[in-house]
């Protein structure tokens, strides 16, 4: 399944989904938590309060309220700020921010 829909088969069972070329397993560079979020920030010229906020939203399973008392803000300033980062990484909610950092990789 994929999406919710199963992928086509042929007549002998096999799917159609698209197969890796090369068998050989690609190799990624490896990045500390540290070192992705300091690369994330530098590409989105993100403020340094910018990256403190980041930081919390992508490790935190909190609620906003908490996160904002967490980080000695008030809700709306912490809305003002995690608006700010997806004006500047082109996301549109909280959600999409968080989703977008943990599928983005840093270029060398």
């Amino acid at each position: 399944m994929w999406d919710g829909l199963a992928l086509a088969t042929d007549d002998f069972g096999g799917d159609f989904a698209p197969a890796c070329s090369d068998s050989a397993p690609v190799e990624a560079a490896e990045f500390t938590p540290d070192e992705c979020l300091d690369a994330f920030v530098a590409a989105f010229g993100l403020t340094e309060r910018e990256r403190d906020i980041l930081e919390v939203l992508v490790v935190s399973d909190q609620s906003v309220q908490d996160i904002a008392a967490t980080l000695f803000l008030s809700r709306s300033t912490l809305y003002r700020h995690i608006s700010s980062i997806n004006k500047k990484t082109g996301t549109t909610s909280r959600v999409a921010l968080i989703n977008f950092f943990w599928s983005w990789t840093p270029k060398d």
